[in-house]
């Protein structure tokens, strides 16, 4: 073969290389921009929600002198970063709270009113960063209740044995008058104490919490007062307290069906669930009441 031919098809055969492997780049190219769009696609939308805040009431109704109890979370906690919160009535700011985030984006807030509060629409709007979100909630006027007692009626021990997660079996001591305790135990989904009654007039109900399963305190370890509703109404209580125990007088009206004792701490034993009550500041006890029945009751002596 003549030696230009031999030179020719060299050449081709090199052109022919330089070809495929330009077309090659190209398709690498193309194939890593391709997955450079499709990781775009798939992680804005996590950014985005990594810039969100969630804020929540636990109800949307409440009466002058409740504790507005506020929860929420943050998709993503940074370190310097705190949750700044603030009730607004009509433009107005009637509460302004500064928040830590827990490790797991929770955070919660009570703000205390009195009946010195207007009635109407009130916002809380939640900041986080450059990020914020609000809920809304509706003020009334304080109910009027009052426990009538015309006829002495002895209190019937009550005194229950609970499952305290890690605590073991915790016995809790009770008293009633006007009624009868069917059941008692923890729920950790509402992180505190259920009793079920039943109730056969106005009356009272004491309670020995121990400490170790359900407390009240601020920052600096000081004990605090509970907040204690009935049927999502703040009533007034009665305490005394012996070493490890807090024990209360709830006097409740024929009538109603639940008594909650809110504190900053609920057996932090069970976990998780526990770390979010603390970041918060809450912990329930929650009193389920069932009432057929007579007529009064009075405070156990």
């Amino acid at each position: 073969m003549p030696s230009y031919k031999k030179n020719l098809r060299a050449y081709i055969m090199t052109a022919e290389k330089e070809i495929y492997v330009i077309t090659a780049r190209k398709y690498v190219r193309h194939y890593f921009t391709m997955v450079f769009v499709m990781l775009l696609i798939v992680m804005l939308p996590a950014y985005s929600q990594e810039q969100s805040i969630v804020v929540s009431t636990d109800r949307s109704t409440y009466a002058q002198g409740d504790s507005i109890v506020v929860t929420g979370t943050v998709t993503t906690a940074v370190i310097e970063n705190v949750v700044l919160l603030q009730m607004l009535r009509s433009g107005t700011v009637e509460g302004v709270a500064q928040l830590e985030v827990a490790q797991d984006g929770t955070y919660a807030h009570v703000f205390p009113t009195n009946e010195d509060y207007s009635t109407g629409q009130y916002r809380i709007v939640a900041h986080y960063g450059d990020i914020n979100n609000e809920t809304e909630f509706v003020m009334t006027e304080a109910a009027f209740r009052q426990p009538t007692r015309s006829i002495d009626i002895d209190p019937v021990d009550c005194t229950w044995t609970v499952d305290g997660g890690t605590l073991g079996n915790v016995p809790i001591g009770c008293s009633i008058a006007g009624g009868t305790v069917d059941r008692m135990y923890v729920d950790v989904n509402v992180l505190g104490v259920i009793v079920d009654i039943t109730s056969d007039s106005d009356g009272t109900i004491t309670l020995d919490l121990p400490t170790r399963l359900i407390d009240a305190s601020d920052d600096l370890g000081n004990r605090m007062d509970f907040i204690v509703r009935i049927d999502g109404v703040q009533v007034d209580y009665t305490e005394r307290q012996s070493g490890t125990t807090r024990s209360i007088d709830v006097d409740f009206v024929r009538g109603e069906s639940t008594i909650e004792v809110i504190g900053t701490m609920a057996v932090p034993e069970f976990g998780t669930v526990a770390l979010i009550v603390t970041a918060l500041g809450l912990a329930a006890a929650v009193i389920i009441i069932r009432r057929p029945g007579l007529q009064m009751a009075t405070r156990p002596a």
